[in-house]
């Protein structure tokens, strides 16, 4: 088979990296702005009630990733029968998870009083809560457009339709804060976002694709979909349950300032996430055309990618994450240094785990449940156990713990054994060398910066420090991982592909 999937990758990443800094920019501005204008204490409100969006968004998990899965074999083949069958079954599904989403939010909005500690529940706090549900909901109008488009190789669309609406919403939050000062006009600025998208890609489906009606379903979606519901639930807890943990035990500013953190992290783990959205279907493809040792190749040399993303981040971040948010929000929001490190090393392996998960996903194996629960057990007794003694810190072990045991352990054994035919012994050694190559990346790197000790007061010093030892990290990562021949392949295949569009891995 003759690829072209790193090339497309290029193309997704040159668009990120655009949208990244103008919307990145505008993020932390509006953060700032809202900080000032509505308070640190808004500021807590507005963090936790986009997780609670997240937690009710467990009706619609795993349709995307059971969707995607079930088109690819369709789209590859140009078996229209089929892929009719399957958008209409995904249709279907979305119209349920509607109706379901909007009761959760109405059982959410019971427990609001709770969950909001030291806060008095007006009249406003659910008009709050009220437009946050109401525009997640518009948006599965055009949800399986997305899969469609994305499942066909085609989400370097998707990419730039969502961050031109995103640029746009950007802009009237900020008028809403800064003009108004209205927290209900800044959440009510999403409803354009999904006006825009919704109108784009609706031409985009209708130019590539003729979907008609039919009333037959694809039971293998469902299928699938209960099994991925338990994986996306635990992923969910892992990223969103620390914020209301603090906001019940600990408190509602520490939230605000707990997710002024995470923001970053989470700005910079979207850009890589665009990553894994572009490869996805691909290697769906791929794995749709290839046998299990050509599987096992391929994914040798993207886990080698995502490894020297995590490292390269990693340690610059850690150094200069607390001295960006003095100069952006102010002296008086600040963190513990093992916070932090305990906040960059849930980050670290949020980027290292992604390559494990585009091959279970494109391989459509579902049906490993007894992991994300387990991992959704772990965090949360451990969190439960050790919130009460160490606060923030105690909760950030807890999901720390259940990184390891589950994603970085049992998943791995698991994945191997299922989607490459490998054995425990692989996955030893692979996972070994792996990790022996990220302690002397991360070693070597915080030695070398710890002795250079720059001193940040303002966003200049900031991006010239911040380069400075970007550029420190990744000539440390690319000597370290060099003499690996799975980095060199990937390196080979990247330098090829610029120079000819068709290449084998």
């Amino acid at each position: 088979m003759k690829a072209k999937i790193l090339k497309s990758v290029y193309i997704g990443m040159t668009l990120n990296i655009i949208f990244f800094i103008i919307i990145g920019i505008m993020k932390f501005i509006i953060n700032r702005e809202f900080l000032i204008n509505l308070g640190l204490e808004n500021l807590g409100i507005m963090k936790i009630m986009l997780n609670l969006v997240s937690y009710i968004n467990i009706a619609e998990l795993g349709i995307y990733s059971a969707a995607a899965y079930a088109l690819y074999d369709p789209i590859v083949k140009k078996d229209s029968i089929r892929l009719n069958i399957a958008v209409n079954t995904i249709t279907f599904a979305y119209k349920i998870i509607v109706i379901a989403i909007f009761l959760l939010s109405l059982i959410v909005a019971l427990f609001m009083p709770f969950i909001l500690k030291d806060i008095t529940i007006t009249s406003e706090i659910y008009l709050y809560w009220g437009l946050f549900v109401a525009s997640n909901l518009l948006t599965y109008l055009y949800a399986y457009k997305i899969t469609l488009i994305s499942a066909n190789g085609e989400y370097n669309f998707v990419i730039i339709i969502s961050n031109i609406s995103l640029l746009i919403v950007s802009i009237l939050q900020l008028i809403a804060i800064i003009k108004f000062r209205s927290f209900a006009l800044f959440i009510a600025s999403n409803f354009i976002s999904v006006i825009i998208s919704q109108i784009y890609y609706t031409k985009f489906i209708k130019s590539r694709f003729h979907i008609e009606k039919t009333d037959k379903k694809d039971m293998q979606i469902f299928k699938n979909l209960k099994y991925l519901i338990w994986h996306k639930l635990s992923y969910i807890i892992l990223v969103n349950t620390d914020i209301i943990l603090i906001s019940m035990f600990v408190s509602i500013k520490l939230a605000g300032i707990y997710g002024s953190f995470i923001m970053i992290t989470g700005t910079i783990l979207s850009v890589v996430l665009m990553i894994r959205s572009i490869l996805t279907p691909k290697v769906g493809r791929f794995i749709a055309l290839n046998n299990k040792s050509e599987i096992y190749a391929l994914f040798s040399k993207i886990n080698y990618l995502f490894i020297a993303i995590a490292c390269a981040i990693f340690v610059p971040l850690y150094f200069i994450i607390d001295d960006f948010v003095k100069i952006w929000l102010g002296d008086e929001i600040y963190l513990s240094n093992l916070t932090i490190l305990l906040i960059m090393a849930n980050f670290f392996i949020s980027i290292f785990r992604i390559s494990i998960d585009i091959f279970k996903e494109a391989n459509g194996f579902f049906s490993d449940i007894k992991l994300p629960i387990s991992e959704a057990l772990i965090n949360l007794v451990i969190s439960l156990m050790l919130v009460f003694k160490y606060g923030l810190v105690g909760i950030l072990i807890g999901t720390l713990v259940a990184n390891f045991a589950i994603v970085l352990v049992a998943k791995p054994i698991l994945a191997y054994r299922v989607c490459f035919e490998k054995n425990i012994y692989t996955v030893a050694k692979d996972y070994t060398i792996s990790w022996m190559n990220c302690f002397i990346i991360l070693g070597i790197s915080s030695f070398i910066i710890s002795k250079l000790n720059y001193e940040i007061s303002n966003y200049l010093e900031f991006f010239k420090v911040g380069i400075l030892y970007f550029l420190v990290t990744t000539t440390v990562c690319f000597t370290v991982l060099l003499p690996n021949k799975n980095f060199r392949a990937l390196l080979l295949y990247i330098i090829r592909s610029f120079h000819s569009q068709e290449h084998k891995f």
